[in-house]
C-alpha cells in the first residue's frame, strides 16, 4: 500500500467513524425500543413476568366473567395479553434526543400517568378510585438492555472496520 492509498483509506475510516458517531444515539434508541416492545409482548421485563390481572383469577375480588355473548375459551376477556385489551401502551414507545443521550419513553397522548402507573406500580390511580396497580415494568435499565445496545453498536462498528 502506498502512502497515498493509506491516507485515502484512513480518511475514509475517519469519515465512517464520524457518521457512526452521529448515528449511535439512533441505533441505541431503536434497539432499546425493540427490546422494550419484546418485553411488552412477553408480558414481563427481561424474564421477570408481570403479575396476573385480577379479573382472570377465579376467587379474587376483581374476578369477572366474560361479558354476555363472549365464550370463555374464545373471548379476549380471559385470553388477551395483560395491558393490551384496551390500550396502545405497548405501541406508544418513542425516543427523544437530549444533549448527552437519548430518552426512550411512552408517548400516550391521553395520559402519561397511565404509563408510569403500570411501569412503576401505584397504590392510587384513577379519578375517583382508590386501587392498586401492580408494577408491570416494561421500561428501565437492565443488564440485557445494555448488552443488546452494545451488540447493535458493535455490529455497526464491525461494518466500518471490515470495509
Amino acid at each position: 500500500m502506498t502512502t497515498k492509498e493509506f491516507k485515502s483509506e484512513l480518511a475514509g475510516l475517519v469519515l465512517n467513524f464520524k457518521r457512526f458517531a452521529k448515528q449511535a444515539k439512533a441505533i441505541a434508541a431503536t434497539t432499546a425500543i425493540e427490546l422494550f416492545k419484546e418485553n411488552f409482548q412477553d408480558e414481563g421485563f427481561f424474564g421477570r413476568k408481570w403479575k396476573q390481572v385480577q379479573r382472570r383469577i377465579p376467587g379474587t375480588k376483581s374476578y369477572r366473567y366474560p361479558p354476555k355473548g363472549w365464550k370463555k375459551k374464545q373471548g379476549a376477556w380471559h385470553n388477551s395479553k395483560i395491558l393490551t385489551l384496551s390500550t396502545n401502551l405497548g405501541r406508544s414507545l418513542s425516543k427523544r434526543y437530549v444533549d448527552d443521550g437519548v430518552i426512550v419513553f411512552s408517548n400516550l397522548p391521553s395520559n402519561n400517568d397511565y404509563s408510569a402507573a403500570h411501569n412503576e406500580g401505584t397504590t392510587r390511580a384513577g379519578k375517583r378510585h382508590n386501587i392498586r396497580i401492580p408494577r408491570r415494568q416494561f421500561l428501565g435499565k437492565h443488564k440485557k438492555l445494555e448488552e443488546g445496545v452494545t451488540a447493535a453498536l458493535q455490529k455497526e462498528l464491525d461494518k466500518i472496520i471490515k470495509k
